[in-house]
């Protein structure tokens, strides 16, 4: 099994350029959103708060590192290939997950590493 790692740019459309990507490297595709985190609004009611909320985990990790950690947890064979930044790419991929702590009492409460290897494990059965 090969990944295909890919970081949204954080604008509107970066999902739909990650499945152009994918569909073209005829990758499968795990794609989450918000609905998927909370489930049902009426066994997790959200916050009247009508603005975004970032849901994330604020150990900042580059994406270069992201790549190097899933590629030596999955046992090698992919490459790296490295392409020019785009010029709205965010120098800084660590949310401040102030607001969800407040209005929503959300923190993570899965390192990286368990939460990649769970990942893994799970498109390793399927695949």
């Amino acid at each position: 099994m090969k990944a295909l790692v890919t970081g949204g740019a954080g604008f509107l459309g970066s999902h739909l350029c990650d499945l152009l990507l994918a569909k073209e490297k005829k990758a499968r595709f795990l794609l989450a959103s918000t609905s998927e985190v909370y489930g049902d609004p009426l066994v997790n009611p959200q916050s009247d708060y009508s603005l975004p909320v970032n849901i994330g985990n604020p150990e900042e990790h580059t994406i270069l590192e992201f790549a190097e950690i899933i590629i030596k947890m999955m046992g090698g064979g992919s490459k790296i290939v490295f392409k020019e930044l785009p010029v709205d790419d965010p120098k800084q991929r660590r949310p401040d997950i102030t607001k969800a702590r407040k209005l929503l009492g959300w923190e993570p409460k899965v390192s990286l590493e368990q939460g990649l290897k769970e990942t893994i494990k799970y498109f390793r059965d399927i695949l």
